[in-house]
């Protein structure tokens, strides 16, 4: 298994933070929308998120638990934890992220299960959904500052054009390109992360 990561512009919580133990994997990626997160929030949540041997229905559970303490109106958290066995099977949870590509010989297939946000109901509950993987696979994941990504016109990169590079390219650097090309010298008003795994069996 091997994961890349590069984030093109600071903001994005946790971002790409890879784990292992001896069986599996993780990655999680994550977008706040507070107005304000202070330093040792994110430590909290960095604690909050790192047990890896927990259930992600738990781990997911406590992060929305975290955030909905935390009393701020109206604000919430996007957030995508996946768990990858040594022989293929990911188990993911996906709280209102933008959706994971899983690329398949060039085939694009957006993963299309998903949750709320952490931190808008107390009492939510998430449930995780299952993909089994296969030699030569790629998993993206993506901040929404990719998708949201504008030009002069106001027009968004979107999901079309991320799915449509996706299945063209061989590494994230393609993804960045694509983006800056679209862009045309438009500053990022967004993080824009992106996390490539790809599993080699």
């Amino acid at each position: 298994m091997m994961l890349r990561a590069r984030n093109a512009l600071t903001g994005a919580y946790p971002g790409p933070i890879p784990g292992s133990t001896e069986d599996a994997g993780s990655v999680q990626a994550g977008d706040y929308s507070f107005p304000v997160v202070q330093a040792d929030d994110l430590s909290e949540l960095d604690r909050i998120m790192r047990p890896l041997c927990d259930p992600l229905k738990e781990i997911v559970a406590a992060a929305n638990r975290f955030f909905t303490h935390k009393h701020i109106s109206e604000e919430y958290a996007t957030l995508i934890i996946a768990r990858l066995q040594r022989d293929g099977e990911m188990e993911y949870v996906n709280c209102g992220h933008v959706p994971p590509l899983l690329v398949c010989n060039h085939e694009v297939i957006r993963l299309p299960h998903g949750n709320l946000p952490v931190g808008l109901l107390a009492d939510a509950t998430y449930e995780s959904d299952h993909v089994s993987l296969h030699a030569g696979d790629r998993l993206i994941l993506v901040t929404h500052g990719v998708t949201d990504a504008e030009n002069a016109r106001g027009d968004f990169f979107g999901d079309s054009r991320l799915e449509a590079v996706a299945a063209k390219s061989s590494s994230m650097e393609d993804i960045f390109s694509a983006v800056a090309n679209f862009c045309g010298g438009t500053p990022l008003s967004d993080d824009c992360t992106v996390v490539d795994l790809v599993y080699s069996g």
